[in-house]
């Protein structure tokens, strides 16, 4: 099993991506290095939706394969090979470009039919804990909707290869699921919490609605910052109801422009040709776990005695509604990321 990252050191940075020689490739991604065992070198020759799907499914990490592997079989590795040469030799026939459409296509349809076990439960004792009324651990379930979910898509993701996943996605790094960290889950609702002035969120909880804004700025320091207590925010996995692919893949076809050209972007978006971009996404209709361990907040109202005080389980309603509201993850102002009640 896989170390998890030291959390003390931080969040980690995106690499930046590099220009990598033949040589350099091969010698980085080479499974030639003998450290593999026995039963991987010899499914290495075997068809990949193969390993993915059924019970092969717990021999293949999708965060190794997505981010390693993806670009390791036969048909990819030759398909780079002839890339590093033809972009050498600044040529590329058509013949080549439909070799590394088919390599691309074979290692997308992978994740497409890749089955999840309604086993798996990464956080099965949080989830307990939140089901127990006596403690501070709260949970609710939320679904996506069509077209589904993008998490992950900063993350560097790509070789150049025609077809190919070339947006990135978030895998936990141990168990391999898709999943969305508690720091995007933060992040959603602390900016939620403090859109127009808080006044969004007064329309959201009757209980904040006349909370002046020294109230609701002395609230969202409680929730949020760590400094001063600050509630925890754990990441949100998926709840697999039954056993089946969570996966599927979409494109996108941004057509490139150039500002400082004389002729309008309007105009370049007529003449040139869309670059097609193929990325991965979590399917409609697929329940997502959100947990957090919330404390019950108490803060001065104005100078007097008086304090204003919001439970955990007030908390736990607001987030839900904020995420309805406003979805979560990539482009969900075109409709990714949201969200309904299970």
């Amino acid at each position: 099993m896989p170390r998890r990252k030291d959390k003390n050191k931080g969040p980690a940075k995106p690499r930046k991506q590099e220009s990598l020689t033949l040589e350099e490739f091969q010698k980085r991604f080479s499974s030639d290095n003998g450290t593999e065992n026995a039963e991987t070198a010899d499914s290495a020759d075997k068809p990949l939706n193969q390993l993915l799907t059924g019970e092969n499914i717990a021999e293949q990490n999708l965060h190794h394969f997505f981010f390693a592997d993806y670009y390791e079989n036969a048909e990819m590795r030759e398909v780079l090979e002839k890339k590093f040469r033809s972009d050498k030799e600044k040529k590329k026939d058509k013949e080549a470009e439909k070799r590394e459409l088919a390599a691309a296509n074979a290692q997308n349809a992978a994740f497409r039919s890749c089955v999840f076990h309604s086993s798996w439960r990464p956080q099965q004792a949080l989830e307990k804990l939140a089901r127990e009324k006596t403690t501070r651990y709260q949970s609710f379930d939320l679904k996506t909707t069509y077209p589904g979910l993008l998490a992950g898509t900063g993350l560097p993701h790509r070789a150049g290869v025609k077809g190919e996943l070339s947006i990135g996605f978030n895998f936990d790094y141990v168990t391999g699921l898709p999943y969305l960290p508690g720091s995007t889950v933060k992040g959603v609702l602390r900016s939620g919490f403090r859109l127009g002035g808080y006044e969004f969120v007064r329309e959201l909880s009757d209980k904040l609605q006349s909370a002046p804004d020294g109230v609701m700025q002395a609230l969202e320091r409680d929730i949020f910052d760590r400094e001063t207590g600050g509630d925890v925010f754990f990441d949100a996995y998926p709840v697999v109801d039954k056993d089946g692919p969570l996966l599927d893949t979409d494109n996108l076809a941004p057509v490139p422009t150039d500002q400082d050209s004389p002729v309008p972007v309007a105009d370049q978006r007529r003449i040139k040709a869309p670059t097609v971009l193929a990325f991965l996404r979590v399917r409609p209709g697929v329940r997502f776990r959100f947990l957090f361990y919330l404390t019950d907040s108490t803060v001065p109202e104005g100078d007097g005695e008086e304090s204003f005080s919001f439970t955990a389980s007030d908390k736990k309603q607001l987030f839900r509604q904020l995420i309805l509201e406003l979805g979560i993850g990539a482009k969900t102002n075109v409709g990714y990321g949201r969200m309904v009640r299970p």
